[in-house]
């Protein structure tokens, strides 16, 4: 249970640092000379990174830890090989971005805007960036602490 939850914590700060940096470059790159639009773009990029974590990357890794655990526990021969955990880690993303994308990314949170998306393929290509980068942050630190396991002794 202790491993699990540090195994969260990293993973919760490794989503959460990894998006800013993706925003982060993502303005330092787009930003206008225009001081008025850079301003903008700012609290733009604030708003969509504030949204993201709170109604879809957070709440899908909240899910997906305790899930992928139980998933690792219920299929330990599959958990032995990287291609295996990594193939048990995305079954566990992809389920909880599919729960996650369907309630809570859309639910009314006083605070926050009100997301609408427009169609399947919409919905369908923010599942699969949810998942994904839900998927590596629960993969890296796993992989990062096995490396060291085995480097140790």
């Amino acid at each position: 249970m202790q491993r699990t939850l540090l195994w969260g914590v990293c993973s919760s700060l490794l989503l959460v640092g990894g998006l800013a940096l993706y925003l982060v470059a993502g303005y330092a790159l787009t930003r206008p000379a225009d001081p008025d639009a850079a301003r903008e773009l700012r609290q733009a990029l604030e708003i969509y990174g504030r949204v993201v974590v709170v109604k879809g990357l957070l709440p899908s890794l909240w899910i997906a830890v305790p899930l992928g655990a139980l998933l690792e526990r219920r299929f330990p021969a599959r958990a032995g090989t990287r291609r295996g955990l990594a193939v048990l880690l995305a079954l566990a993303a992809g389920l909880a971005g599919l729960l996650v994308v369907a309630t809570v990314f859309r639910a009314v949170i006083p605070g926050m805007p009100r997301l609408v998306l427009d169609g399947p393929a919409h919905y369908a290509r923010t599942w699969l960036e949810i998942s994904a980068a839900v998927t590596a942050a629960l993969l890296l630190p796993r992989l990062a602490w096995t490396a060291l396991r085995t480097r140790g002794g």
